[in-house]
């Protein structure tokens, strides 16, 4: 229980997390692709449901929509809404080789300053919360104006550690809190 549990965490305009403890590894997403008799079998359920078109990556999608600015903002809005478990157990958690390379682009030089101040002005406070939360060790932060390109471009990648027991005494502590909440008998 005292061998942490490590979530290696990237995107280079994918995301990817794998999980891996001691000498396993789990990839969590992207899925692998699956073999030819399962998608044969998923092929015929996909022709009986509705198909949805234009089917985009979760974060990739977000980004294409709102900007980064507003993805950075929304994710933080969740963050603050997160229960005190998730926290309780982000405070015993360690950030290891936290790479963030974002290079804000935009039409002509305005745009792109204007771009790199929301982005600033939602990322730091973002990352001064989770720092607080959250023991990160060794960031490498580059956020920068890029006046030469026409794409913003992002690069993140993160190993999160933590200890099974750490989660199991923060499960066990919540739900302690959550029968409290509610008055059940022992």
């Amino acid at each position: 229980l005292y061998i942490p549990v490590a979530a290696h965490i990237r995107f280079e305009g994918e995301l990817s997390i794998v999980i891996s403890y001691l000498f396993l590894r789990f990839r969590v997403y992207p899925q692998k692709p699956k073999k030819e008799k399962e998608r044969r079998k998923q092929k015929s359920k996909k022709l009986k449901q509705s198909a949805e078109a234009g089917k985009k990556e979760p974060v990739g999608a977000l980004i294409a929509k709102y900007g980064v600015a507003e993805t950075i903002k929304l994710i933080s809005q969740t963050a603050v809404k997160l229960p005190a478990v998730v926290i309780r157990i982000f405070r015993g958690a360690r950030l290891r080789r936290l790479r963030l390379k974002l290079g804000i682009a935009g039409e002509d030089a305005a745009q792109t300053a204007i771009g790199y101040g929301e982005v600033c002005s939602v990322f730091y406070p973002v990352y001064g919360a989770l720092s607080s939360y959250l023991k990160i060790i060794g960031p490498q932060v580059d956020i920068h104006a890029d006046y030469a390109s026409e794409k913003t471009q992002i690069s993140a990648s993160g190993k999160l550690y933590v200890t099974p027991l750490q989660i199991v005494v923060c499960v066990l502590g919540g739900l302690k809190d959550i029968i409290k909440l509610t008055g059940i008998p022992k």
